[in-house]
């Protein structure tokens, strides 16, 4: 699904509902998993799924979540309709009350953009590496396409989406955090 594209956020929440709770917990557990800290095995879901005790195991010892996702992750194993239920009204009511309400500025955004394309341009990977968050270029894999994703809604901050099955690594990026990388680094600094 993260190559896809969605022309509205109806769209993207009709797409979500059609995934099947247990393809749901398996895209959840893959991402917390992470593609470097287990390897890919798509069955791992089908056996956790038979066997609380595994469940259990698992979620402590390889899932890179904080404690409190991992109970969340462990609620969701126990009941993956509830889960799916209960993962849509949240988007639904978050869609609803935030993110319909929140004021959109189309022009700050487009100056992202056209800041970032010239960051890049100037300062190429050296930018690549901060903006993402990445410590060194041998963490970016060569087969791999990176995929920046400008966030009007998260502003400051960065993420990072690993997915196995997905062909790219998906970074978002928060629309102000493009210039305030530069802002705290004196040597970018003082070449513009």
């Amino acid at each position: 699904m993260s190559e896809e594209s969605f022309e509205s956020v109806q769209v993207l929440l009709q797409r979500i509902a059609s995934i099947s709770p247990k393809d749901m917990i398996k895209n959840f557990l893959l991402i917390g998993l992470g593609p470097s800290s287990v390897g890919y095995d798509e069955g791992i879901v089908d056996r956790i799924l038979e066997n609380q005790k595994r469940s259990l195991v698992l979620l402590a010892e390889k899932v890179v979540l904080t404690p409190q996702q991992k109970a969340v992750m462990l609620d969701f194993i126990s009941d993956p309709e509830k889960m799916k239920e209960d993962y849509l009204h949240l988007l639904q009511w978050y869609e609803e009350h935030m993110y319909s309400s929140s004021p959109y500025d189309e022009k700050r955004l487009k100056e992202s953009r056209e800041n970032l394309q010239r960051n890049l341009s100037t300062f190429g990977n050296d930018y690549l590496l901060k903006l993402t968050d990445i410590m060194h270029n041998e963490e970016l894999e060569e087969e791999r396409k990176m995929v920046l994703v400008l966030s009007y809604f998260i502003k400051n901050a960065q993420r990072r989406i690993l997915h196995p099955r997905a062909k790219n690594d998906v970074f978002l990026i928060g629309y102000n955090s493009v210039s305030s990388l530069l802002e705290s680094d004196p040597v970018a600094n003082a070449s513009r």
